[in-house]
């Protein structure tokens, strides 16, 4: 998955980014950044800056856009998708993008970075001129596998010490590509994991344990985490691991104390600024689930109404679809002298029950 992405795009305004990404809507916290002269911020995790500062700052004019992993995963969920890389391309794909960095990242369900540290710590390996650490055996290890510096390196570390969970993380494999490399990958229509391997040939451990762990690694032969969950971003999420987590302890007060105090704390405390964008942008966000889903239902309809005027024989504005989304209708006569009637009732039956729905 992609972890990070940071992107410039040439030859557009802020608005018609903010249009073609579809978050147009949100509410964003306006600033003043380092390198721009105004960034539109959403909870830290999406920022679109404009207004590049410097004096050559109108030869080189551009929207930069940055996704954390949590803004990645937050647009994932607005475009129903897991892959936000092939998304992002779709969409920019007539437009001047240059990628500044990229983060592709694999969470294995084991623990490795012990190993390879004290490996890499002894040079018992070769395709990395630098080879550096962070961290502790107490807090959680990083290793990394080339200079950070340089535009392309790998980042292990042991995920569940940073997220504190032990359960679903292990231990977590990260792809750092900069400027031309990221560009280069973003374009690629490889699957990640395959892009992610032919990197992983350039190291090669001298050590014929590593060896191989690395090449079950590379080659997709060591389970990947199939549980990863990520620190909550939406309001939703925060209630609901209010609820999950302290859910328990809220209804033993409850009883013991009564909800007299709990209800009066909820009622006296007062909206900052930040709670009140965060209460409008769930408005925004859940609108944008329902247009999805409302989408992909009247898509559904269609489909069976056509189905229906086909088999009664009439004639017909065929459509013609591409990538689910009709492109054009082409005429066509249908003629079934012995129309079958089971069919015609359970097509009759299905329309009505997606009107409904609808």
């Amino acid at each position: 998955m992609i972890d990070w992405l940071e992107f410039s795009v040439f030859g557009m305004t802020e608005i018609d980014v903010l249009k073609l990404m579809g978050i147009n809507e949100l509410i964003f916290d306006v600033k003043r950044g380092f390198y721009y002269e105004r960034v539109l911020s959403y909870e830290n995790i999406v920022q679109v800056s404009s207004g590049l500062k410097g004096n050559d700052s109108d030869k080189h004019e551009h929207i930069h856009v940055r996704l954390t992993g949590k803004g990645c995963r937050l647009l994932e969920q607005f475009y129903g998708t897991d892959d936000i890389r092939t998304e992002i391309r779709c969409r920019f794909i007539l437009n001047e993008i240059k990628v500044s960095r990229m983060d592709i990242a694999v969470d294995y369900s084991m623990k490795f970075v012990i190993d390879y540290f004290h490996s890499a710590l002894n040079k018992r390996l070769n395709g990395v001129k630098s080879i550096d650490h962070a961290g502790n055996f107490v807090s959680g290890l990083t290793l990394y596998l080339g200079s950070r510096k340089s535009e392309k390196f790998f980042r292990l570390y042991e995920k569940d010490f940073e997220t504190g969970d032990f359960v679903n993380y292990k231990d977590r494999l990260e792809l750092v590509l900069k400027n031309e490399y990221a560009t280069f990958e973003m374009l690629n229509e490889n699957l990640l994991i395959k892009i992610v391997s032919t990197y992983m040939n350039d190291i090669v451990w001298l050590e014929d344990d590593r060896r191989m762990l690395w090449s079950e690694m590379k080659n997709g032969q060591c389970e990947i985490s199939p549980k990863i969950r990520h620190k909550k971003t939406t309001l939703k999420e925060k209630r609901d691991y209010i609820l999950n987590t302290y859910g328990k302890t809220l209804k033993a007060s409850a009883e013991m104390y009564g909800t007299k105090e709990i209800t009066s704390a909820i009622h006296e405390s007062v909206y900052s600024e930040r709670d009140l964008r965060m209460i409008k942008n769930e408005k925004v966000i859940n609108v944008m689930k329902y247009k999805k889903e409302a989408k992909k239902r009247d898509l559904s309809q269609r489909k069976v109404i056509d189905e229906l005027k086909y088999h009664k024989g009439i004639w017909l504005d065929r459509p013609v679809y591409e990538n689910g989304e009709i492109v054009r209708y082409e005429k066509q006569f249908v003629q079934q002298l012995e129309p079958d009637r089971d069919k015609l009732n359970q097509l009759s039956i299905l329309a009505e029950l997606n009107s409904e729905v609808g």
